[in-house]
């Protein structure tokens, strides 16, 4: 549990073992988990920020030369010397020229920036669906774990007693005893061990899913 809360667990007393050895098991994480990697939010972030560097790229290839212009001039020419006023209209239509290496230059550095995104988007789709099946194994491990303990752990309360009423009426020593309450009590960390196993899974499962229907998340991210 400290692994989990740190510092915010309280020191260990009687009765803390069989709590947590009774830590409800959380739903299964399903087939789906890997289903919604693309809509997992780092992996959607970086798709939108290789898309965005992708629409630059377009953009400043085709204006890496210059944009065509046209303007439409127009001037009042006033009366003079007896000569009527008039109005003066003009056009004027501007092309760019493909001269220079300005352009080139400019369109290869968005070019290889677009390729560089890209890249990026790839590598964290890859180390998300790495961390998610990481999570879905190792979930799939501590379940399975579980189930199979689950028939041993039926009489843990029965054996205790047992042990207990044998102690009182002096049929075993009182090392035989301890031996045997130190034997459940291995068997009972054990079942701890693999619940906070299949929890830890379950958290890392809705951080990168940011579901927290698999794990309790904070409203807010917090240092």
């Amino acid at each position: 549990l400290r692994a989990v809360v740190g510092g915010a667990h309280p020191e260990a007393g009687a009765g803390d073992l069989a709590a947590l050895a009774a830590v409800v098991v959380p739903a299964a994480l399903g087939s789906d988990a890997l289903q919604r990697l693309d809509v997992t939010p780092f992996v959607a972030a970086a798709r939108e920020r290789a898309e965005a560097q992708s629409r630059w790229g377009e953009w400043v290839g085709s204006t890496s030369r210059g944009v065509p212009e046209f303007a439409l001039e127009y001037e009042h020419l006033p009366a003079v010397d007896g000569q009527p006023a008039a109005n003066a209209w003009g056009f004027m239509v501007s092309v760019p020229l493909p001269i220079g290496d300005q352009a080139t230059v400019r369109t290869a550095a968005a070019t290889a920036q677009t390729r560089l995104a890209r890249a990026e988007e790839v590598r964290v789709r890859r180390e998300v669906r790495a961390r998610l099946e990481s999570a879905v194994a190792r979930g799939e491990g501590s379940r399975a774990g579980l189930a199979d303990m689950a028939p041993m752990l039926t009489p843990v309360p029965e054996l205790e007693r047992s042990l207990r009423e044998q102690s009182r009426l002096g049929s075993m020593t009182y090392l035989a005893y301890i031996d045997g309450l130190g034997r459940l009590d291995e068997l009972l960390l054990n079942s701890v061990e693999l619940r906070l196993e299949l929890l830890l899974a379950q958290l890392e499962a809705a951080t990168v899913l940011d579901d927290s229907s698999l794990f309790p998340l904070p409203a807010e991210a917090v240092q």
